[in-house]
């Protein structure tokens, strides 16, 4: 369906969010729900087919779900920002580093072929991080929040603005 009408709704995108199946009508509100949260979801992090299901969602069910938005964001800035330099050419540089390493699963040849660098390069982007952050790039606890912080910068427009 997706298929056949987004030519005629150009320049227009079509997002769906899907909810876990229904089949009792006291779980519809609850269905309507998650089928909300997985179009905001779906609306803001763009996936290429558009659709996103509410079970596939994972941690981003919890993030969705929590009503005080301003401290989902307050964590994201604290997380996140030490990493964003406003009066660079690239402000994101460092955070598209760390998301590469954590896609990578910490192999940091592979992260340097992703990013298109130099594995020196990134080493120093590495050690940037860590004392930027003050926080060394393998704890675990880090990590998870980095990867946590990571969710909500996408499904935010934070790419746009700035962390302070």
């Amino acid at each position: 369906m997706r298929q056949s009408l987004s030519p005629s709704l150009q320049p227009l995108s079509l997002f769906c969010g899907l909810s876990c199946t229904v089949t009792q009508a006291h779980h519809y509100r609850r269905g309507l729900g998650e089928a909300r949260r997985a179009l905001e979801v779906a609306e803001s992090m763009r996936p290429d087919k558009g659709i996103c299901d509410f079970s596939a969602l994972g941690v981003l069910q919890l993030l969705t779900a929590i009503p005080d938005q301003e401290l989902v964001n307050r964590f994201m800035k604290e997380t996140l920002g030490p990493l964003f330099a406003a009066n660079r050419k690239h402000p994101a540089l460092l955070i598209d580093t760390l998301e590469a390493i954590l896609q990578e699963n910490g192999n940091v040849i592979k992260a340097a072929e992703r990013l298109g660098i130099h594995r020196n390069t990134l080493n120093q982007r590495l050690q940037r991080i860590e004392r930027q952050s003050d926080h060394r790039v393998n704890d675990q606890q880090w990590r998870l929040n980095v990867s946590v912080a990571l969710l909500i910068w996408r499904m935010s427009h934070a790419k746009q603005q700035e962390f302070l």
